[in-house]
This record gives C-alpha cells, sequence and structure tokens, in this order.
C-alpha cells in the first residue's frame, strides 16, 4: 500500500488545495465504513469492482475506470466486491464549493466515468512521487493535480443515459440481434460512458443488455430452425462463430438442443395436421 498525506499552499487563482494524495490496492476486508469527510476527495478505481453509496445517492456498481466524488458534511460508503485499485485525494477550496453551488459537481451525481487512462495514471503517480520529495513545493503539484481533476471529470460525463437513445438502441438490437453488438461503440457514439448506458439499458429494459441480446438471438436461432434451416447456417446467422457454443446456449434458454428443436417443430406440424 502506498498513501502519502501532505499539506500545501493555496495555488494563486485556481482556488483549490491539495490536502492528501495516495494509491491503495485493497480487497474485499477493506470495505469503506460509514464516514463523513470534512473535504471533498475523489477516488478513481483503475483495476477490480465494488460498491459505493451516499447520503444522496443511491448505491452503484463501482467498475474499473469509474471515479466518484465525496462531498464534505455527506456521509458515505464504498469499497470493492473482492479487490480493486484505486487512486485517491483529497481537497478544498472555494473552486470546489464555487462549482458545487453551480451544480456543476453535485452530490446527488458522485459517479464518473472516465475510463482508465495511461496518461491520467501517470500524472497521478507523478503527483505521488512529488509528493513524497521532502525537496518539493507542494503548491506546485496544485495545477498538475487540477489538470486531471477536471480531465477526469469532464471525460465521465454523469449525465443519466438518454431513455429515447435506449430506447432507440434496443428497438435496433430486435431488428437486427445478428449484428456484431458492442456495447462500448454503442456508449461512445451516444456520449456516455459504458457504465451509464449499462445501467439506463437495464433500468429502461428491465434486463441486463447481454441478456436482451442473446434472447433477441435465440429468438430468432428458434424462427431459422422451423424453417429448418441448417444448424452451422443458423449459428453463423445469429452471431455465434463456434457451432458448439451456439448448442450449449441453445439448449440452456430452450431445454433443448437445436435438433431436437427441429424435431419437436416437426412432430408439432403434424400433430395439428
Amino acid at each position: 500500500m502506498l498513501s502519502k498525506f501532505f499539506y500545501s499552499g493555496e495555488a494563486s487563482g485556481l482556488g483549490l488545495r491539495l490536502l492528501g494524495v495516495g494509491w491503495m490496492e485493497k480487497n474485499s476486508r477493506s470495505m469503506q465504513e460509514r464516514r463523513i469527510l470534512d473535504a471533498y476527495a475523489l477516488v478513481w478505481v483503475t483495476k477490480g469492482s465494488g460498491v459505493f453509496t451516499s447520503a444522496s445517492s443511491a448505491r452503484s456498481e463501482v467498475v474499473a475506470g469509474d471515479a466518484f466524488l465525496l462531498f464534505p458534511g455527506e456521509w458515505h460508503i464504498y469499497g470493492p466486491g473482492q479487490h480493486w485499485t484505486e487512486y485517491w485525494a483529497i481537497f478544498e477550496g472555494e473552486l470546489p464549493r464555487t462549482l458545487q453551488e453551480l451544480d456543476v459537481l453535485n452530490p446527488s451525481r458522485p459517479l464518473y466515468h472516465p475510463g482508465v487512462s495511461a496518461a491520467d495514471e501517470a500524472s497521478f503517480s507523478a503527483i505521488l512521487r512529488s509528493a513524497q520529495e521532502a525537496d518539493t513545493a507542494k503548491e506546485d503539484l496544485v495545477p498538475e493535480f487540477y489538470r486531471v481533476l477536471n480531465g477526469l471529470l469532464r471525460n465521465g460525463k454523469t449525465e443519466p443515459a438518454s431513455a429515447s437513445g435506449i430506447q432507440q438502441l434496443a428497438v435496433a438490437v430486435r431488428r437486427g440481434p445478428q449484428k456484431p453488438w458492442d456495447l462500448r461503440a454503442e456508449a461512445r457514439r451516444m456520449g456516455m460512458g459504458v457504465t451509464t448506458l449499462r445501467r439506463g439499458f437495464k433500468d429502461q429494459t428491465g434486463v441486463p443488455f447481454h441478456r436482451f441480446l442473446l434472447e433477441r438471438r435465440m429468438e430468432l436461432a428458434r424462427r431459422w430452425l422451423a424453417e429448418k434451416k441448417r444448424v452451422k447456417e443458423v449459428c453463423r446467422l445469429v452471431g455465434f462463430a463456434d457451432p458448439f457454443h451456439f448448442s450449449r446456449v441453445f439448449r440452456a434458454t430452450t431445454g433443448f438442443s437445436p435438433r431436437q428443436y427441429m424435431k419437436s417443430v416437426d412432430s408439432w406440424h403434424r400433430i395439428a395436421r
């Protein structure tokens, strides 16, 4: 575990005072108990996953690439499911207070989804190294921290996923489930983080995206098998590369292997006659 506290003077013109900065690896025994800070804090998770909740926000899943803000006077609880790696910083000043007054920073929207950037990790690591050097002018670290903070928050938009955009995506998947859908690409196209889209999709449709896609693909597979298309052809048409994997998924979904399903459809047709 690497953790370094220091104090710095307020950088002129930035209105920001950096109080502490650190890096940690945590496991499930490191779940943060409910606590309240007197200052703001940023936690950026670069590996692993876990949960976060606070006085103003519901319990949310946190995955690698997510960041969240802690607000002064707000209780919060967070920590990894099994393990995670985090960078953190504690700060205060006129700048964050003003941004909160303007609703740019809001305790009810503490989660951001900037992803994991090698450049930002390098910048955070540089701040950590400088913080441990006795001859470093601590106020010189504030502009670099401001750049990292600004980049993480600007790149990790917290806007809720557009309901209309998600419905359009659901319709598109329903119409073409065989296409090679990439949720990350869809998130970039819609201008949001993949975690935001994943949560929004489940909220709007009632099921996770991967399950929704799989169900649509199996619906299409059943229709084509009923039309007596070959199993390998149906496998390819619904977007599976491996016929054995397709057969396992089909059986898990329907209770029949593809060939058993085709025979059962034949039986139903004979009875119907």
